[in-house]
Formats: C-alpha cells, structure tokens, sequence
C-alpha cells in the first residue's frame, strides 16, 4: 500500500492541529454517548485498543499506510465485518 500524498503534513503545527481535532472530535463524541459509532462499530475490543494507541501515533508522525498495517490484523475487527 504506498498510501496517500500530503504535501503539506509536516508543516509547523499541521500534524499537531490534526491530533487535537481528532481528540476534540473524539471527546464530543464521548459526551454524546457515541463513541465507537463513529470510528469503532465493526472493531473488536482488541482492535479498539490498538486504533486507540495507533491512531495518535499516525497522526504526530507515521503514515496512513503505516496505520492501515497496524490495523490489519483480523482479530482487531469484529467477525461479521468480514460477511458483508
């Protein structure tokens, strides 16, 4: 997977601004009960675990290709996600 091109990731404050968004996303969701709705219906409690560790890392300083490998191990995903 070669991933995406951002030509302007690593500009001053850019990677930061993206980690605050996610995490002021992440805590309104929260607060409105809805979580796992929006990011983690079809993850299982392992896999909601490592997007949790893996997500903040992928926004400071790894890739999208580098998220999609840490994602890809089928015990992190929900069995009925693989019969739709």
């Amino acid at each position: 997977m070669s991933g995406l091109t951002y030509h302007h990731l690593d500009e001053d404050a850019v990677r930061q601004a993206m980690l605050s968004g996610w995490e002021e996303e992440r805590e309104g969701l929260i607060a409105g009960g809805h979580e796992r709705d929006c990011y983690g219906k079809d993850l299982s409690d392992q896999g909601w675990d490592a997007f949790l560790r893996a997500m903040p890392a992928a926004l400071i300083e790894k890739t999208d290709a580098w998220l999609a490998s840490e994602m890809e191990d089928s015990a992190l995903w929900k069995a009925e996600r693989w019969d739709k």
